[in-house]
């Protein structure tokens, strides 16, 4: 069953189902038809910890929520800040991998920059990325299934910058949550400083693919349209307009999550954290808490650093 007809059956008022097709949207940047129920509900349920119990409160809400939270100087500054303690020597950057193969004492792991030889291997991407890669052998039969079933939503962002934010001036957030045009969710990305103002909007699963037959002028020119009818006039005096198209992004190729359609999880979920002899699955998918955040991320490595410990 997917999202959509969940939703059809169960949602007898029409605002019920306007909220939960645009929350849909907002968390996975996919229509709910896209999106298999098991998938939705077990994602909600990861919306917690051990002690916690997840609900689609915590995956929407700013305060005590999964949206609650920026890192000052750009989440870059993470990668960045643990680079310098492993050490540049041991990074190897343009380096897409394009095949792993077994050996008799690890693997052979081939990369634009060359090729290494390690005793286990870490895949920390989402399952469809790893269709771009050739495993000898080749992954067991229902890993390969979920690589190639599970699926990057269409997201981007557009972010016009301002020389203040001026919907502060009138006490407004430039917090949205609405079921109508391309820009349907937006958040204040104001600096800390205020030396300038932005407004962070998502353009998410149809409206995003739907911006393939614009131009860049003409998609500025769409999106400032929503932020007009927001904030008003003031909204469309911008300094800059950034347009950042996750889903033509080479090594991402969409986001923020892969997704699951109907009867991928119940055939093929049980593939998805388990290691492969000496191939360990790492992600923000694998997690069992926070799923599709950076939560979900660490914990995933944490696990897969314990497997390889005690193998």
């Amino acid at each position: 069953m997917t999202f959509q007809q969940f939703i059809d059956q169960q949602a007898t008022l029409s605002d019920t189902s306007l909220v939960l097709t645009t929350a849909c949207k907002a968390i996975f940047a996919a229509e709910p038809r896209e999106l298999s129920l098991l998938y939705v509900v077990a994602y909600i349920a990861a919306a917690g910890n051990e002690t916690t119990v997840g609900t689609l409160d915590r995956l929407i809400a700013i305060k005590d929520g999964a949206q609650e939270k920026r890192v000052v100087g750009g989440t870059g500054l993470i990668p960045e800040t643990l680079a310098k303690k492993v050490g540049s020597e041991h990074i190897a950057l343009n380096a897409a991998v394009s095949a792993i193969t077994k050996t008799a004492h690890g693997y052979k792991v081939v990369s634009r920059a060359g090729m290494v030889h390690a005793k286990e291997v870490v895949l920390a991407m989402a399952p469809p990325l790893l269709r771009q890669i050739t495993f000898s052998p080749s992954l067991p039969t229902s890993r390969n299934q979920l690589n190639q079933e599970m699926k990057m939503p269409s997201i981007g962002k557009g972010i016009p910058i301002y020389t203040t934010p001026f919907w502060r001036h009138d006490n407004l957030s430039a917090q949205v949550f609405s079921d109508y045009g391309s820009t349907k969710v937006t958040f204040d990305s104001t600096p800390e400083d205020t030396s300038f103002g932005a407004i962070l909007g998502f353009i998410l699963g149809d409206e995003m693919r739907a911006l393939d037959k614009l131009t860049p002028a003409q998609c500025e020119e769409k999106l400032l349209a929503d932020y007009k009818r927001y904030f008003g006039d003031s909204a469309t005096n911008v300094t800059e307009f950034v347009l950042q198209r996750w889903d033509l992004e080479e090594w991402s190729r969409g986001g923020p999550v892969a997704v699951a359609p109907p009867n991928v999880l119940t055939q093929h979920g049980s593939a998805l954290r388990a290691k492969v002899d000496g191939l360990h699955f790492a992600g923000t998918e694998t997690s069992p808490y926070w799923t599709g955040y950076m939560d979900g991320a660490i914990r995933s490595g944490e696990r897969v650093a314990k497997e390889i410990l005690e193998h």
